[in-house]
């Protein structure tokens, strides 16, 4: 089933850069926060260096390199298993988004203190079957009372071959869940990737489809895994040249997305009826020629005390697409919504 979209106007939100690395070239690809509001930020170029913004509020905060893993180039997908243990999708790169073969691994970070500096990494699995790792949602835990059934298992985009990975954290083992015409790019696409950005909500599995320009989603399991004769839905945005990447929902359902081919982030709403399930969206932030946004690859929500209204944002530094020639340092950029709350 394929829905259509209509657009509304508004003003642009008010943005500004939290914190900037120092070097053209780089390129931030995803962020989560710790319960403690700071934020984990992963690198896909120009090395897989792991950073850290303590206090992103606090009007002086950094990009802090923490880790730089081995045999890997670059980082992908992040998922927080815990308010304090985050799992990392990582490459060696032989070129940007051309990965050495048979080099797929994801790796565990958990934080034991509230700074940067206590933590324990670990190789949770190598997954030399795949041929590029993209987003990361993590599957919710049984719960009964306080304590959970199991531990966290997350969902895994391969964004080349156009599946849906689900790796068990705690084992290493993982299998392909789901592989359909949906996950995958065009056959005769220039551009070979497909499934990108996903996010477990509400008893289903979302992605969107960079180059189809669609979001998507299927009926899951509590274990994360496809309900049996569950069908995709399709979201059409290709009417607005909806080139989505990652994206995150709000607590009224509406996704949040990124569109680094146009430098803006857009809204997609919930609406009110299955028919009217994201038809209508709204472009929030950044614009084409502006480097207030230049190539935004991920978003996320702030957690902390002062910025549950923050929407936190990832940049490339427009080292995909420069902005009217242009290219600046990877950053992360905060955008208060709060007028859209109101």
């Amino acid at each position: 089933m394929l829905f259509p979209t209509i657009s509304i106007t508004a003003a642009l939100l008010p943005a500004k850069t939290v914190a900037s690395l120092s070097e053209i070239n780089t390129f931030l690809e995803n962020l989560a926060p710790r319960k403690n509001g700071d934020l984990v930020v992963s690198m896909l170029q120009k090395n897989a260096t792991l950073h850290y913004i303590k206090d992103p509020t606090s009007g002086h905060a950094e990009l802090t390199p923490i880790y730089t893993f081995p045999n890997a180039s670059g980082m992908l997908g992040i998922g927080a298993v815990s308010k304090d243990t985050f799992l990392i999708a990582m490459h060696d790169f032989k070129s940007f988004l051309v990965p050495y073969p048979h080099t797929g691994a994801v790796w565990e970070v958990k934080f034991n203190g509230r700074g940067p500096k206590d933590f324990r990494v670990r190789k949770v699995a190598d997954l030399p079957d795949v041929n590029m790792l993209n987003g990361m949602a993590v599957i919710p835990p049984k719960c009964s009372g306080h304590r959970s059934q199991r531990l966290a298992s997350v969902l895994i985009a391969d964004c080349l071959q156009g599946q849906l990975i689900r790796l068990d954290s705690s084992t290493g083992a993982y299998k392909v869940v789901l592989d359909v015409p949906e996950l995958h790019a065009p056959a005769d696409s220039q551009f070979p990737t497909g499934v990108n950005g996903l996010k477990i909500h509400r008893g289903h599995v979302y992605w969107t489809n960079t180059v189809r320009l669609t979001v998507n989603r299927i009926a899951i399991d509590s274990d994360g895994y496809p309900v049996r004769n569950a069908t995709v839905q399709v979201f059409d945005i290709s009417s607005w040249g909806g080139a989505l990447d990652d994206f995150v929902f709000d607590e009224k359902d509406n996704i949040w997305g990124v569109n680094s081919l146009t430098n803006t982030i857009y809204v997609l709403y919930h609406g009110t009826s299955p028919s009217s399930l994201y038809t209508t969206y709204q472009s929030v932030a950044g614009a084409l020629d502006s480097l207030e946004l230049p190539g935004p690859t991920a978003v996320t929500w702030g957690v902390g005390k002062h910025d549950k209204h923050i929407l936190y944002v990832t940049t490339s530094g427009g080292t995909v697409q420069p902005v009217n020639g242009q290219q600046e340092p990877a950053k992360v950029v905060a955008i208060d919504i709060s007028s859209l709350r109101k």
